[in-house]
């Protein structure tokens, strides 16, 4: 094998899959210091990032080597309406809006609000359209998994190859 298949991997991409129940749609909410979470993949170790820290429209997300940085922080915040005006009753059955805290202007969003496998995970302008509501639901064994509003919650979050080789 070539070298550079020896060394190890620091980033792996993200996408949207169909629900499987795998380490690579499970992760461990770590909540930080300053009210936001970290998620760490259960399948690589690694944390839900920010490519680069950037705070650029349709920059990808990844997991990363976990390095503590505003890059792999979140603020979870429930949606209070929808763009069409919709209210949530109770309000905890509201799905939740992501923002990385390194562009605060920005959201968490699924390019093009797909509900195809293999979806791209982005950042993108607010909106309050399906391809930003997400659901943090607890798998009952300390992981959680996250799905998009958008595929009528059947796709999770998922580290593309289970983060391995």
């Amino acid at each position: 094998r070539p070298p550079y298949d020896t060394a190890p991997r620091l980033d792996w991409p993200v996408q949207m899959y169909p629900s499987n129940g795998t380490d690579a749609q499970k992760w461990r909410m770590q909540r930080n210091s300053d009210e936001t979470v970290t998620f760490i993949s259960i399948a690589n170790g690694y944390a839900l990032d920010v490519a680069g820290a950037s705070d650029v429209v349709n920059t990808r997300v990844q997991t990363y080597e976990p390095n503590g940085t505003e890059a792999q922080k979140w603020v979870l915040e429930r949606m209070s309406e929808t763009a069409e005006g919709v209210e949530y009753f109770p309000k905890e059955t509201a799905p939740l809006v992501i923002t990385p805290v390194c562009a605060p202007d920005i959201r968490l969003d699924v390019a093009g609000a797909s509900d195809s496998p293999g979806a791209v995970v982005q950042l993108y302008e607010p909106n309050l359209t399906h391809a930003q509501q997400w659901y943090v639901l607890d798998n009952s064994d300390g992981t959680f998994s996250i799905f998009n509003n958008a595929s009528g919650s059947k796709l999770a979050l998922d580290v593309v190859g289970g983060g391995r080789r």
